[in-house]
C-alpha cells in the first residue's frame, strides 16, 4: 500500500501537464517512505531526497511559468510558498550528513505536498478555468 494515494477528485488541478507533475512528486515520496521503511541506507535516502528536491524546484518553476502567463494574481505568494519547501528540503539534506533520517522528513513532504496541492493549487486550477 502507498503512503500517499493519489485521488484525482480530490486532489487534479485540471491541468494535465500539472497533475502528471503533482503524480510523479507523490511517486517520489512514496520511494522515500520506502526506502525508509526498509532500512536503505542514509546514502539511497539523501539520493531519492536531492532527486525530490531538483524535480519539485523544476515542478515549480513550470507551475509559476503557468501562472505568470497566466496573470494569477496570487503568483508571487506562490513562489513563496514553492521556495519555503525547497529550503525545507535542501536543510533535511544537510541533516541528513549528520543525523540518520526520521519519519519527521517524510510526514513534512507528505503533509506540506499533499496540502499545497489541496488549498494553494486548486485556487489557481479554478482562476485558470474561470478565463
Amino acid at each position: 500500500m502507498s503512503f500517499i494515494n493519489w485521488e484525482s477528485e480530490k486532489y487534479s488541478v485540471n491541468h494535465d501537464v500539472m497533475d502528471k507533475q503533482h503524480m510523479q512528486l507523490v511517486d517520489m515520496i512514496n520511494q522515500f517512505h520506502d526506502f525508509l521503511n526498509q532500512g536503505e541506507s542514509k546514502d539511497a535516502l539523501k539520493m531519492i531526497l536531492g532527486k525530490l528536491r531538483v524535480y519539485a524546484d523544476t515542478h515549480f518553476k513550470a507551475e509559476e511559468g503557468l501562472l505568470g502567463k497566466s496573470n494569477y494574481p496570487e503568483v508571487e505568494s506562490h513562489k513563496k510558498l514553492h521556495e519555503y519547501y525547497i529550503v525545507k528540503l535542501s536543510e533535511f539534506e544537510k541533516a541528513m550528513e549528520k543525523a540518520p533520517c526520521n519519519s519527521d522528513v517524510m510526514f513534512f513532504m507528505k503533509d506540506w505536498l499533499m496540502e499545497h496541492i489541496e488549498k494553494e493549487d486548486k485556487k489557481y486550477s479554478n482562476f485558470l478555468k474561470s478565463k
